[in-house]
Formats: C-alpha cells, sequence, structure tokens
C-alpha cells in the first residue's frame, strides 16, 4: 500500500484515509485554507494546526477556550478523554433560526515543538456515551509536521489544498 492510499497529505497535516469520511477544506477571509474539516454520518471533525511558541500549550488553550465558552453562555467541563485532556462543553447555536438551541461540542488538542493541533468535534461523536469514535481515531492518528504560518499576525499554519499525491 502507497502513502497516499494511506494517508491524506495536506501539506504540515496527514491524516489517515478512513472509509466514508468526507474531507472539506476551511478557508480564511483571504482564500487560504487554515483548516479541514471531516464528515462522516452524524460526526463532525474540525483540525487546525497553529504555530506556537514554548510558552503556549494545549493545557492554556484549554483555559482560554473554558473562559470563552462560559463567557457566551455555555457550559464546559473539562476531563480525559480517548485523546487526553478535553473539554466537553454546551454552547449556543449561532444560527439564527436555531435562537436560543444549544449543541454539544468536543474540544481535543495535542502539541509538538512549535505547533498545536486542535480538533473540534460536534454532532453524535461530542455525546460523551457515545459508539462514534472514527473522529477521535483519526485525531489520535493525525501526523503534524510544522509548516510556516499563514502570515506574521495568523498563528495558523496553511493547509495544502487540494491534497498532495504522496505517491
Amino acid at each position: 500500500m502507497s502513502d497516499a492510499d494511506r494517508w491524506v497529505d495536506l501539506g504540515p497535516l496527514k491524516l489517515p484515509r478512513a472509509e466514508d469520511v468526507e474531507v472539506r477544506p476551511v478557508h480564511n477571509g483571504d482564500g487560504i485554507v487554515t483548516a479541514v474539516t471531516l464528515v462522516n454520518g452524524q460526526t463532525a471533525l474540525q483540525l487546525q494546526v497553529f504555530d506556537i511558541d514554548a510558552a503556549y500549550s494545549w493545557g492554556y488553550a484549554r483555559a482560554e477556550l473554558h473562559d470563552q465558552i462560559l463567557q457566551r453562555g455555555g457550559t464546559a467541563t473539562e476531563l480525559v478523554g480517548r485523546n487526553g485532556h478535553e473539554i466537553r462543553a454546551r454552547v449556543p447555536v449561532t444560527s439564527p433560526r436555531e435562537d436560543g438551541e444549544m449543541t454539544d461540542v468536543r474540544f481535543v488538542g495535542r502539541e509538538g515543538p512549535g505547533w498545536l493541533l486542535r480538533g473540534v468535534i460536534r454532532g453524535s461523536g461530542a455525546v460523551s456515551a457515545t459508539a462514534d469514535t472514527w473522529a477521535d481515531e483519526i485525531f489520535g492518528s493525525t501526523v503534524v509536521e510544522p509548516a510556516t504560518r499563514v502570515g506574521p499576525d495568523c498563528p495558523y499554519m496553511e493547509l495544502q489544498w487540494p491534497p498532495v499525491d504522496s505517491a
């Protein structure tokens, strides 16, 4: 099996290929791909890699996310899940037609030298007692190879789109 058969190469992110998982780019305001969303059934996983300095960590990012969720009227609990420390939250939906609705999300992350990978799981995979584990498996298997950030004031690493053919 070739690398192209095993991995989706997005430059700084290498995702394991998974059957029935759709990979969609997420663009910033300038049309640059700064994240990717993977969708399978009722679950979505958004992955984004950040260029960070040594003072920033997943622990620090979790504390910031926790505070932001509470400030926006949501609820958040930190716990240890399948991929280590995570936040399970209920956050307000930001759609005009669903005013007042709340949705379940999970924030997972890990860091390495100069980078932080953050995953946001929505849908059935965000519910605590779910058997829908593909998002956790992909997050745990994703490889980060640091690259240049999008710009001096933007901490995101630019992803290659369309994916690189690794064959």
